[in-house]
């Protein structure tokens, strides 16, 4: 964890439970979460184009932390660089990292009216608007990535249904497309309405939860599954022959 300005940490032994709680934080309601800097081992360059960090103890004795998403909804710049759509290399940074996988559970932004100029809720709908657009440029950097890699990572987005999905994506992956359209999957208005649920302090219905994890492992899977099979031409013949 970390940034260009504080240095990075390696969190290793960080909980989970910590990480969702600093998710769960937001300014003025939740949180934030109070982590004190002394408990991890910080590396920063000196200069932005030294070649090794060094050992680098933070200017503050804790942090305060809230959801990333009014910043980094993707939690990826630690990890890729934007500008230059790469990854990472740096010696603070897990060793050998090769591949990124993205999990974007973002809501699409909805397009409805401006609310009146004296009314209070103006101001968030022009700050979803900023925050949504910030948010599509990182992904656009990073698809664009994996376009140029695509061994590299993967970008998993909710909201898709999984059968359309997976008829348009078909094309050089035929057999795979099969086997995978045999199987149950949630209907275009069950993922949608997964994608839409708004977030509340309220404690999920059974059915509810259900619902959400239903529609992450399904997107998940046929995400994974069908965009890491880019096929060779061998490989498009063999396919052939098994349909045959």
């Amino acid at each position: 964890m970390g940034d260009y300005e504080l240095g990075y940490a390696a969190v290793d032994d960080f909980g989970l439970a910590s990480a969702m709680a600093i998710s769960a934080a937001f300014p003025g309601g939740v949180g934030p979460l109070t982590l004190a800097t002394k408990k991890f081992h910080w590396t920063k360059r000196k200069q932005w184009n030294a070649p090794k960090p060094e050992a680098y103890p933070p200017p503050f004795s804790r942090l305060h932390l809230y959801d990333g998403g009014l910043y980094d909804n993707l939690g990826i710049e630690p990890l890729f660089d934007v500008g230059q759509q790469s990854l990472k290399e740096d010696e603070s940074l897990p060793s050998g990292m090769t591949y990124i996988l993205v999990s974007d559970g973002g809501a699409p932004l909805v397009r409805e009216c401006m609310p009146h100029p004296l009314n209070p809720w103006r101001f968030k709908r022009i700050a979803d608007i900023a925050l949504d657009q910030c948010r599509a440029l990182r992904v656009r950097a990073f698809v664009n990535f994996l376009k140029k890699h695509p061994t590299a990572g993967a970008y998993v987005g909710i909201g898709a249904a999984a059968e359309s999905s997976i008829k348009r994506f078909k094309a050089g992956r035929e057999v795979l497309a099969e086997k995978l359209l045999n199987q149950a999957w949630l209907s275009a208005d069950e993922a949608k309405r997964a994608a839409n649920y708004s977030t509340t302090l309220r404690q999920l219905s059974e059915a509810t939860f259900d619902l959400l994890e239903q529609h992450g492992y399904e997107t998940a899977k046929w995400n994974l599954e069908m965009m890491s099979h880019a096929p060779s031409s061998s490989e498009q013949i063999r396919m052939g022959e098994e349909r045959l």
